[in-house]
Formats: C-alpha cells, structure tokens, sequence
C-alpha cells in the first residue's frame, strides 16, 4: 500500500473524491472553453444529467492498477436467479457484466486482481461461501488473463468522436431520447475529457473539518503520486455510449503491427487495447459502434486497408440491454473502506500490545 494511504484523513479524502463529493462541474469555466453564453451550458447541462447520457463527475481511483495489476476477462455458465445476479453487482473484483450467449456460456465479467494465485483463492471462496446457487451440471469458466501494464490504449472519451460523425451524417438524432444538438456535443466533448470541472474545496474542508488549504494540498499530492487521477465524467458504460454495442475483440495482427496498432491508436471506435500473447492472438480491443452493421463494415474497412496484416477475429457482442448495474467506482470505494478498515483494526491492535 502507498504510504500516502496509510493516513486515514488522505483515505476518507480520496474516497469523497472518487464517490464525486465535491466534484463540480464549472458552468463559467465551461462557458469560457466553449465561448458560449453560460445560460446556454446551464439549461444544457441540467439535461444532460437528467438524461443519464455521463455520469456526474468525480477523480478515478488510478492506484487501483497497482494494487490489482491483473485484469481477467472471464465467460462463466452462471444461473440466471436474485442470488447470482447480487452477487456479481457487489463483488469486490468484478468490475463490468453483461449477459451473453456465446456457446456453453451465458454471464461476461470483467474483473481486477492481485495475481493470479488471488484471481484462484476468490474463485474458491465464491464457491465455498455459495455465493451463487450450485449446480453440479454449470461448465467451467473459460478466463483470459491480462496485465494492466500491457495497456497502450485507455480513452474513455474515444466514442465521442464516431458521435459526432454519425450526428454530422444524421444518422444519430437523439441519445436517450435526448435531442441532439451542436451545443450538446461540444459539452460532451469537454466533460468527456475532463474539461470545464472543478474540485471544491471548500465544500470539502468543511465535510473534513479541515482547513481548506490543508484540503487543497492534500489533493495535489494524492494527484501527483497518482493515487486519483483528475476529475472526469465518463459514460455509465465506461467504454461505450448509451444505445451503442460494446465489442471485444481478440485479434491476431500477422504483419505491419506497428502501423496496424497505429490505426487502432487514433481510431475513435477503440476504448481500449492491451497487448497479449494468447494463443495465435496478441492484441485485445474493447470498442464501441452505433449498430451492429457499423461494427462488420468497420472490420472489412480494416481488412482492405491494410491487406494481409489481420489475421483470426475473435468478438464478442455486448449490447446496452445485457449489462449488469454496477457502479463504475464501486471497486475504488470498496477497497478504500477495506484500507480504512485494516488501519483501523492495526490502531486496535497496537494499542492493546501497548496495554499488554
């Protein structure tokens, strides 16, 4: 553990930061980016939010991929009941769900962990525990491991750009029944990408009892050690837009890698990719797209561009209607409340050794 966490004080701070406490979005400072009227962002923003279409902002606890460096994107045969389905929405590891039916399987989680050996003890203790209803007939899971250390690409913001495409195109009009316009998508933009927010800290200190400059530094030094990173609003989806599909994709990329992953790179449809070496594959893509038909017309795009290179595909389709709620920092906030925990329980302990 950071010892910038050891501190119960920059804990709570961190946990307010990451749940959105004190996380503002800053209607002057967005009007000056965009050079619009601050009436105009207000009455804009206030639909934006009702529309589910970002969620409020807050900083992303970046620490977690040191403390849970192993990333495991796992198809499970679970059953489809209350129990399971509870389970798997407070889980400590998992971070996303969805429904799927891809061959024997029915549930895709996505989940972080220490190491392998604690990806098996957790395994382990889930069965154990019974904390989802037994069966002697369920098929083994089938997971993939991967290393966050192996991620070159993570822009949350990067489906804005195929947003704003197929809006020019008039092909998308509205995103949860919210009419899109010009103004719309240049707020989304900044807020996407972290602009035009703020972090009272006034609001902060008084919820802490603590000064406000001690507040401020406090979060200059729980940012610059990358502890949280700076504030964001992200899609509830993380990865991919409301009404749009999420695909992962495991591809094999023969030749020109460097200009492929290139393409991959500034391609606005790729979230995310992290480099692998499973079986013949060795790039994994986390992407989203508008219809289904996007998403093969993307593929033959690639195919003629760059000939030969792309080798074996392997997708999996994951539309909005199959995902698990799950709060996007409920991992964080889980594991801050367990670090709080842990300090607290290591106080009682030396206390009573001093009394002994």
């Amino acid at each position: 553990m950071h010892d910038l966490l050891k501190d119960p004080i920059n804990i709570k701070l961190a946990r307010l930061l990451c749940s959105g406490f004190g996380v503002e979005i800053n209607i002057s400072e967005l009007s000056r980016i965009l050079n619009k009227h601050r009436n105009t962002i207000d009455s804009r923003i206030d639909k934006i939010v009702a529309s589910k279409i970002v969620d409020p902002p807050y900083c992303p606890f970046k620490y977690l991929q040191t403390i849970y460096p192993l990333m495991v994107i796992e198809k499970a045969d679970f059953p489809r009941d209350a129990r399971t389905n509870d389970w798997i929405e407070t889980d400590p590891y998992i971070e996303a769900a969805y429904f799927v039916k891809d061959e024997e399987y029915n549930t895709l989680l996505i989940e972080y962990h220490q190491d392998v050996y604690s990806y098996q003890k957790w395994k382990e203790e889930v069965k154990r525990e019974e904390r989802i209803t037994p069966s002697e007939t369920r098929q083994p899971s089938e997971a993939l491991f991967l290393s966050v250390k192996g991620v070159v690409k993570y822009k949350t913001f990067s489906p804005i750009g195929h947003i704003e495409k197929n809006y020019k195109e008039g092909r998308l009009k509205t995103i949860n029944g919210l009419v899109l316009d010009d103004h719309y998508l240049d707020i989304f933009k900044a807020l996407l990408r972290g602009k035009g927010l703020r972090i009272n800290d006034s609001k902060i200190a008084e919820e802490m009892d603590l000064h406000r400059k001690t507040v401020k530094r406090r979060i200059e030094r729980l940012i610059s050690n990358d502890i949280i990173s700076n504030p964001v609003c992200r899609f509830p989806r993380i990865w991919a837009p409301p009404e749009h599909f999420q695909v992962i994709s495991l591809y094999e990329i023969k030749r020109r890698k460097e200009i492929v992953m290139s393409a991959f790179m500034r391609d606005p449809h790729v979230t995310m990719i992290i480099k692998t070496h499973t079986g013949r594959f060795n790039v994994v893509l986390i992407g989203s797209f508008f219809k289904m038909e996007d998403h093969l017309a993307w593929q033959e795009d690639y195919d003629l561009r760059f000939p030969g290179c792309l080798g074996a595909v392997r997708n999996t389709y994951l539309s909005p209607a199959m995902t698990f709620s799950i709060t996007q920092q409920y991992i964080y906030l889980l594991y801050l409340d367990q670090a709080k925990q842990k300090i607290r329980g290591e106080s009682i302990a030396g206390m009573m050794g001093v009394d002994n």
